[in-house]
C-alpha cells in the first residue's frame, strides 16, 4: 500500500489535533519522521546491487558467505538468507528455497 506522505499526515491524529501555525509544524515533524524512517529499512532491488557486492573471491576461494540479510519474495512473503559462494559451482547463489522468486533484500537493523 503507497501513500503520499501528505495523505498519511491527513488521516492522522494530527492533523485532527494541531491547528494554525502548530500544525505546518507537525506537518513538517511528520514528514522528516517519514524520510528518516524509509532511510532506515530501505530494500534494495537483486537487479541493482546484491549482498556480496565487494566480497572478494577468486580461484583459491573454496567458501565464502555474507551475513543473514531479510528477504522479498515476488509473493510478498519475507524470510531470512544468504549469499554463499561455493567453488564447484563458481557462483554466488542465495541460501533459501524458491530464491528465483526473491526481487529485494535489506541488511537486518541493528538495535
Amino acid at each position: 500500500m503507497n501513500k503520499s506522505i501528505e495523505k498519511a499526515f491527513e488521516e492522522s491524529w494530527l492533523n485532527d489535533y494541531y491547528h494554525g501555525n502548530y500544525k505546518t509544524h507537525a506537518q513538517v515533524g511528520f514528514y522528516a519522521g517519514a524520510v528518516w524512517q524509509s532511510n532506515q529499512m530501505a530494500w534494495i532491488n537483486v537487479n541493482d546491487k546484491m549482498p556480496e557486492d565487494g566480497i572478494e573471491v577468486d580461484e583459491r576461494t573454496i567458501l565464502a558467505h555474507t551475513k543473514e540479510v531479510i528477504v522479498l519474495y515476488k509473493n510478498g512473503f519475507v524470510g531470512k538468507g544468504k549469499r554463499i559462494y561455493m567453488d564447484n559451482k563458481k557462483r554466488w547463489q542465495w541460501s533459501c528455497l524458491k530464491s528465483e522468486d526473491i526481487t529485494h533484500w535489506m541488511f537486518i537493523p541493528i538495535n
